[in-house]
């Protein structure tokens, strides 16, 4: 039962939050703000997996010291 409490307890949080980032204006602009900065995160997180890839292949295709 102590674990329905907790999970319930987390349920309302994060149902207040959703309500509030989509139900007010300032919600919504703090959610736009949120939005921008989770999309500059997976772009700088998807260009430095391409980089150390690109690094990785290069490094594969060069022939060892002969």
């Amino acid at each position: 039962m102590d674990n329905f409490l907790k999970g319930a307890v987390f349920g309302a949080a994060v149902a207040l939050v959703g309500a509030y980032l989509l139900g007010t204006d300032k919600g919504k602009e703090t959610c736009k703000k949120v939005m921008n900065e989770v999309d500059k995160l997976k772009n700088e997180i998807t260009s430095k997996i391409d980089e150390t890839f690109s690094d990785s292949q290069q490094s594969n295709s060069e022939p060892e010291g002969i």
